[in-house]
């Protein structure tokens, strides 16, 4: 052999935006904007690339309507040297059978050839059956999802690799063969616009069913193994948008309501659960009680990073220095008056001799703090619980020696909201 025949199967299908179907053929609507598949184009570019190395003839071949010379025109352009278009309403319809047998029809017309090169499947079907269809209709060998080609043995087989889990493969074929090609392998090449005037007054060699002499039994619908016996049109998801207005920090509050739902409850972030403590003002039997919420007070100084010892425990003199007679350290939840969880927090509670409990609650997400401008209940990891009242003042009002006290919290770092 002196230089390979190459024979490049194209496909034209709808841009996917604009997918239609004929409701009473139950086929698709083609009269909307389309464009060649995007895998044919690789197999086009890896055509002209084998054309360039060791010369030899592209021709293309299609089927569809007569508006898809068009199509091929732009194929033309990028370097192909002839096109056909099987164009005939009796191959409207066809499934991947009659589709594979109608090319392989057109295939035989067109003469000698070495290489049939195919996009790996189609955008609007996707079943990369096309390609093996053709090769067992015209009983050659087949190679599959190819990323590349050369000729060996002065030009009698070719070489073709192909990606598998792991590696690669490396496949040899004697000529004729089929060869499908695996997407984004290449980068295809761009129009010549020296090639422009040419293309478009270049014939495009248009047959129909008798000239190809297809059998009408085998052929579009009638030839088609599969039917589409219903059809219906998936929901679309639409982004929401939404403007949220007012001051900074009503922003924040509404902002930090929309999200909320995404940053608690999943199973990653739930805690094991502890009994809920009553709310201000509710007694323990869940009825109206008159324990008030205490107003805010002022912070306690910064407590030692060394506290460890929680509510209950003896006094054994603690770190060096700090003078702590008991402390409480974990993960707990933020909720709302309402009693809805704002957020998970981390808080460090400590009490000194005469003193009032003190400590900081600050969000997971960063560290960061949290604007404490309203009444909150602070749910902690043990048999406690406590209210956060305006200012950041807190009150325990429930269980597990915090119970009685004030508490001031303090957030650290930048608020994350």
């Amino acid at each position: 052999m002196t230089a390979p025949q190459t024979i490049v199967c194209l496909k034209v299908v709808p841009r996917p935006e604009e997918v239609r179907v004929d409701m009473e053929t139950l086929t698709l609507d083609r009269s909307g904007r389309s464009f060649i598949n995007p895998a044919d184009m690789h197999a086009l570019e890896m055509a002209l690339a084998l054309k360039d190395r060791y010369g030899g003839s592209v021709r293309l071949l299609a089927m569809g309507p007569p508006p898809f010379e068009d199509y091929l025109r732009i194929a033309l352009t990028m370097g192909a040297d002839e096109a056909v278009l099987l164009s005939d309403r009796a191959f409207g319809g066809a499934d991947t059978l009659a589709t594979s047998y109608t090319l392989a029809a057109g295939i035989r017309k067109m003469g000698d050839f070495d290489l049939v090169l195919c996009g790996e499947e189609s955008s609007d079907g996707a079943t990369a059956q096309v390609p093996a269809g053709i090769a067992e209709w015209r009983d050659l060998p087949q190679i599959t999802y190819a990323t590349d080609l050369a000729l060996i043995d002065s030009r009698w087989r070719v070489r073709a690799t192909r990606e598998v889990s792991g590696g690669h493969e490396v496949l040899v074929s004697s000529l004729p063969v089929v060869v499908s090609v695996r997407m984004r392998c290449n980068e295809p090449r761009f129009m010549d616009m020296s090639r422009r005037q040419w293309a478009a007054e270049a014939p495009v060699t248009i047959w129909g069913a008798e000239e190809i002499d297809a059998d009408p039994a085998m052929i579009g619908l009638s030839g088609s193994a599969t039917t589409v016996s219903g059809t219906h049109e998936a929901a679309g998801r639409e982004r929401r948008r939404e403007m949220i207005g007012g001051a900074p920090t009503e922003q924040a509050r509404a902002l930090m309501a929309h999200i909320r739902p995404f940053l608690v409850g999943s199973p990653e972030q739930k805690r094991v659960a502890i009994e809920v403590g009553r709310a201000p003002g509710v007694s323990h039997n869940g009825q109206g009680g008159s324990e008030p919420a205490l107003p805010p007070v002022a912070p306690d100084p910064v407590r030692s990073p060394r506290l460890q010892r929680r509510p209950g425990e003896a006094e054994d003199g603690g770190p060096s220095g700090d003078g702590v007679d008991a402390s409480w350290n974990g993960r707990a939840e933020l909720l709302d008056a309402d009693g809805s969880v704002i957020a998970e927090v981390l808080a460090d509670l400590w009490r000194r001799p005469g003193e009032q409990w003190g400590g900081d609650v600050r969000t997971e997400l960063g560290g960061g703090h949290l604007p404490l401008a309203g009444d909150y209940v602070l749910r902690l990891e043990s048999d406690a619980e406590c209210v956060v009242a305006k200012g950041g003042a807190v009150r325990a009002y429930a269980r597990g020696g915090l119970s009685g006290e004030e508490v001031s919290v303090r957030g650290k770092g930048e608020a994350p909201f």
